[in-house]
């Protein structure tokens, strides 16, 4: 099982962010934007796919490895059979981890809190995305919480439909959002993220875990469709990001300001940790 180690230099510092209320809200106004054509990546190649794209990151993200992050991954064309399109559920995955082979800066997820209903106090949704982040849960296909059931920390949370799309949401450039804070404009390269989204263990990967859960614990057509509106939009993004990225080319060195525990790289933080190879993983480069 996966132990990490002392994770408080890992975390993010919570900010002062804007509350919005995420109740009885959609949030793709495709009627706005129009759909975007869907990726997607063949379940008969995605494991080749997969191969190469996780070769770019190890050994380098040993954490990928230790957090059960890989084996959760392969499993996505058995997991997601016969409840969502598996293409795309394979396109999200190989876009986050051709995201996690660039040379970004890793960096912790900073969530954005939102109320539940009108009036009520206003929290980080999912809260199971939340005990990711915080506890260092392993990635791993967990339950969806039944309605009406109080859920436990290992549980999907019973809303997630509108809590997760509305988190990912927050974490959009202001110009693609209306005042409602819908999406309402499609990503594009000349947008800046300004590192809210970064690779890393406590990074992005709580997104795609949290997404690609839900496609497993998916519910009735009209969630389908929202959970294919956001994998969508995961997609591209993530893919600009990676553009954005090799357009950086050779990155400055100095740009980074080392901190006690942690880095501070333009304002955000992430982690200065140095992760050991992991038996498994010794074992099978001494094999090669």
């Amino acid at each position: 099982m996966f132990s990490p180690v002392n994770r408080a230099v890992n975390r993010a510092v919570s900010p002062s962010t804007s509350i919005v209320d995420a109740s009885n809200m959609s949030t793709f106004a495709f009627g706005v934007m129009g759909q975007p054509a869907q990726p997607s990546v063949d379940t008969a190649t995605y494991s080749r796919i997969f191969r190469t794209a996780l070769a770019r990151a190890l050994p380098r993200k040993v954490w990928l490895d230790e957090s059960n992050t890989i084996n959760f991954l392969k499993a996505v064309p058995s997991k997601l059979a016969s409840r969502v399109d598996v293409s795309l559920g394979c396109a999200l995955s190989i876009a986050y981890l051709e995201f996690e082979a660039t040379q970004a800066d890793e960096m912790a997820l900073t969530m954005k809190p939102t109320k539940p209903s009108v009036g009520s106090k206003a929290v980080n949704q999912p809260r199971y995305m939340e005990g990711l982040q915080w506890r260092g849960f392993a990635s791993r296909w967990n339950d969806r919480a039944k309605e009406g059931e109080v859920r436990t920390p290992a549980k999907l949370d019973t809303d997630v439909n509108i809590t997760l799309p509305r988190q990912w949401a927050l974490f959009q450039p202001l110009e693609r959002l209306d005042d409602m804070k819908r999406i309402v404009i499609a990503a594009h390269r000349d947008m800046d993220w300004k590192n809210a989204l970064a690779p890393g263990l406590d990074g992005v990967r709580l997104f795609i875990v949290t997404t690609l859960i839900w496609a497993w614990n998916v519910r009735g057509h009209e969630e389908r469709t929202q959970w294919s509106y956001l994998a969508t939009d995961i997609v591209q993004v993530l893919r600009i990001l990676v553009e954005q990225e090799k357009l950086r080319g050779v990155r400055d060195p100095t740009a980074a300001t080392q901190q006690e525990g942690y880095t501070v790289v333009d304002g955000h933080k992430r982690s200065a940790r140095k992760w050991k190879k992991s038996a498994k993983l010794r074992a099978s480069e001494s094999s090669r």
